[in-house]
């Protein structure tokens, strides 16, 4: 896995194989989920660090799998982390679907039972946004990231369930990593690399 190096910020705004994939997603009718310039970067994020294992808590419809999935030409296992009993492959291809392994269950309860030595090269972390469950999910991240790893929030802007953003930079703080906000217009993206 590369080095996160620094991130062409124009790759935010040109056309990207991800896009269909956002197109597709966008016309859902709970309008939840990542804008394209935040697919875009996790898009970018994957083709930089060529990650050969992520562990995605909260994939939705699976649009931020596909980005995984596209980005990456060394991935060898996505874990997806969803309490949706139909599991959150909706738009992954389905020559990818034997790379993905989907577990139904809270993320709380998925770290329960992850083996102590496993390790993941990059976790994107967009499942329950309350303040302590955010900050067991990147907690917990943080004890299960390869060395050179990286950790992906999704939503750090304040909302009334509290603020993503101060407590990823604060937990990447307390080990030693560089926190980084990235917002595009959504709710933003926090890089701990």
């Amino acid at each position: 896995m590369g080095l996160l190096a620094p991130m062409d910020l124009r790759t935010l705004t040109e056309p990207s194989p991800i896009d269909p994939y956002f197109d597709r997603w966008s016309k859902r009718p709970d309008g939840v989920g990542c804008t394209l310039a935040e697919y875009r970067t996790l898009f970018s994020l994957a083709a930089n660090l060529q990650p050969r294992s992520i562990l995605e808590i909260g994939p939705g419809c699976g649009a931020s799998t596909m980005a995984f999935l596209l980005g990456s030409t060394t991935l060898e296992q996505l874990t997806q982390v969803t309490i949706h009993p139909d599991g959150c492959t909706e738009v992954v291809e389905p020559q990818f679907l034997p790379r993905v392994t989907t577990r139904v269950m809270t993320s709380d309860n998925f770290f329960e039972q992850l083996a102590p030595d496993v390790r993941f090269d990059l976790v994107f972390v967009d499942g329950d946004h309350r303040a302590l469950s955010a900050a067991r999910d990147i907690t917990n991240a943080l004890h299960h990231l390869q060395p050179a790893g990286v950790i992906v929030c999704h939503d750090i802007l304040p909302t009334c369930l509290g603020d993503i953003g101060v407590i990823a930079q604060d937990l990447a703080g307390r080990a030693g990593k560089q926190y980084t906000a990235l917002v595009t217009g959504g709710p933003g993206l926090g890089i701990i690399s």
